[in-house]
């Protein structure tokens, strides 16, 4: 019989799974991509330039980010560009934990607050905080630069605007200090409790230490007493007296006070024999020559025809002024009547006369006659035939009998150096220097005596040499010396035709001009092209007009016309008038306040030209 076969079951076959085909980024997803890795280079590029200050562009992003967070703004630039960095290689930003924005910006928040309580502490205002950012800002944008202090920028205006109100400046300061603490905590992730613990353990053990070291300080100290006590009483029994003390009187007090007399004049008459004339360096007398003037005329053979001038140019001073200010009648007369006014026009014209001994007394309101030209602004006169005046011109002033003072000096000297060795100090006078108006004397001190003893003795010293007033500088500049300056009692006059001999006519620096003499006696010279702006200021009668004249004079004797141009501004018709007839200034003398404020705008144009 035939068996059948069991049928074979035929395992159940798992259906494959077909891959699923990833669909490739859309145009749009690609663009986005791509797009934030160019904005992030293009914003490093801005960054770099704004931290380097590359061009107008560096500038001008720096202020902007100066404006925001204030003058630390190249750190948050560099912290900042690393974050950007990373866009820019892998298309998006950084994954950072919480804590550390947070603690980074808490401590900046701080550090801002700060700067602005800096700033504004500086600059003695706290309102207006925010709109003041905003000027400075304005002011270098304008300026093109990025130099003016901005404290925390506006950030930190505007916080301080409120801490200030609520807890004054001491409470600011605290929430700053407080804020960048915390800061630095949250960013590290600091364990407040640790950290509370170990600052008490270190103010615990700090002060242990301190009560330690007081200890030992005070204990020596109290060993160093008793070896001083012991030392002066056997120095005590040993020194004889040759007196019994006075009934009455305690024979300890008074055998002490004597010891202390005894060692001072032991000091005082061995710095008598140690004491050595100084070097002493003083001017001597000058003999008052007669002075061989010529006119002022016959100096120079200035041809003013070659400079050739209109009244149009003082109407041209006038442009700037409202037509209710400006002159009604601007008749063709000399330039001075026509600075002057209509009502000042026949007022007559005073000439300068000469004197027996040949000295020229300028007058104090000089009108120039009709040959003296204005070249005005622009105009260079032709002075070929000129001829620098010389110093023959000045009167050659005789110097002050100080043979006085200068007898004094040794004497001074001597009693200078015993005070001083009265007071415990060994130094020596090394030099004395007499001047016009004070005398130093140079003081050597010995090694190991500190400079503060000598200065703290500034009233004994001046109450020994009987001095008006006396004035210690600790130590001269460039030596190892101390200077004790001494008022004279007779005051010497500084001639400046001595001056002017001594230092020289300088043709090459024509607005070098000297102004003085130093302690030392040496000329003192500014240059005026350092100073753009000199106030000479003073009371009554400490030679304000004398120092104006002195610079106007060094510079007539040094320039010609056509290097130095002057505008001169007189509104008290007294002091400088007398320059009338010199062929340096650009326009007359200006004495009214309307003319003056003209012309200063002239000025102003001229100088914006250049």
């Amino acid at each position: 019989m035939a068996t059948r076969k069991a049928p074979t079951q035929r395992k159940p076959t798992r259906a494959r799974k077909t891959p699923v085909r990833r669909k490739s980024p859309t145009s749009k997803q690609s663009d986005f991509a791509y797009t934030s890795n160019v904005i992030a280079v293009v914003a490093l590029l801005l960054e770099i330039l704004a931290v380097g200050q590359f061009g107008l562009v560096g500038k001008f992003m720096a202020n902007l980010v100066r404006y925001v967070v204030g003058g630390s703004y190249q750190a948050v630039l560099i912290i900042l560009a690393m974050f950007l960095l990373y866009v820019a290689v892998y298309g998006k930003w950084p994954k950072v934990r919480l804590r550390i924005y947070g603690g980074l910006g808490l401590f900046y928040l701080g550090f801002m607050l700060a700067g602005a309580i800096l700033l504004f502490n500086e600059m003695q205002t706290h309102t207006d905080m925010i709109n003041t950012i905003g000027r400075l800002i304005a002011q270098d944008m304008s300026n093109k630069a990025t130099t003016t202090p901005v404290g925390g920028g506006v950030i930190g205006a505007a916080i301080l605007s409120v801490t200030y109100i609520a807890t004054a400046n001491w409470g600011s300061w605290i929430l700053a200090v407080f804020a960048m603490l915390a800061g630095i905590v949250i960013f590290f992730n600091l364990p407040v409790k640790e950290l509370l613990t170990g600052f008490f353990g270190a103010s615990e053990l700090a002060g242990n230490v301190v009560a330690d070291q007081a200890r030992q300080v005070v204990s020596s100290g109290a060993a160093k007493v008793e070896e001083l006590k012991s030392n002066y009483q056997a120095k005590r029994e040993s020194t004889p007296y040759d007196f019994a003390p006075a009934s009455g009187t305690d024979s300890a007090a008074d055998a002490e006070d004597v010891e202390a007399a005894v060692d001072l004049n032991k000091t005082v008459a061995t710095t008598m024999d140690e004491f050595k004339m100084p070097e002493i360096v003083a001017p001597a007398p000058i003999d008052l020559e007669e002075s061989n003037l010529a006119p002022l005329h016959s100096v120079a053979s200035y041809a003013p025809d070659n400079a050739v001038a209109t009244n149009d140019d003082l109407a041209s001073l006038t442009a700037a002024m409202p037509d209710d200010e400006a002159p009604s009648d601007f008749a063709p007369l000399s330039h001075v009547d026509a600075l002057r006014g209509p009502n000042e026009n026949t007022s007559p014209k005073t000439t300068a006369h000469q004197t027996d001994v040949g000295h020229v007394e300028p007058s104090t309101k000089s009108v120039p006659s009709e040959d003296v030209v204005v070249s005005g602004f622009g105009k260079v006169p032709d002075d070929r035939n000129y001829q620098l005046p010389t110093t023959t011109l000045l009167t050659k002033v005789g110097s002050t009998d100080q043979s006085k003072e200068r007898n004094q000096l040794e004497e001074k000297s001597r009693i200078l150096q015993q005070t001083l060795a009265s007071f415990n100090i060994k130094a020596t006078v090394e030099k004395v220097v007499l001047g016009p108006t004070i005398t130093q004397y140079e003081i050597k001190p010995a090694i190991g005596v500190k400079v503060s003893k000598i200065t703290n003795l500034a009233d004994d010293l001046a109450l020994a040499l009987a001095a008006k007033s006396l004035r210690i500088e600790a130590p001269i500049p460039g030596k190892s010396l101390v200077g004790i300056e001494v008022a004279n009692d007779q005051q010497a006059m500084v001639g400046f035709r001595d001056m002017m001999d001594k230092a020289g006519v300088n043709t090459k620096n024509v607005l070098t001009v000297p102004i003085g003499k130093s302690v030392t006696g040496e000329i003192i010279k500014m240059n005026l092209t350092k100073m753009p702006h000199l106030l000479i200021a003073g009371s009554t009668g400490s030679g304000k007009s004398v120092a104006i004249n002195s610079i106007l004079a060094s510079i007539l004797l040094q320039a010609k016309p056509s290097e130095v141009r002057l505008m001169l501004v007189d509104p008290k018709q007294v002091e400088l008038n007398v320059y009338n007839d010199i062929p340096h200034l650009i326009t007359p003398v200006v004495s009214e306040p309307r003319k003056a404020a003209a012309a200063l705008k002239k000025v102003v144009v001229e100088m914006d030209n250049r």
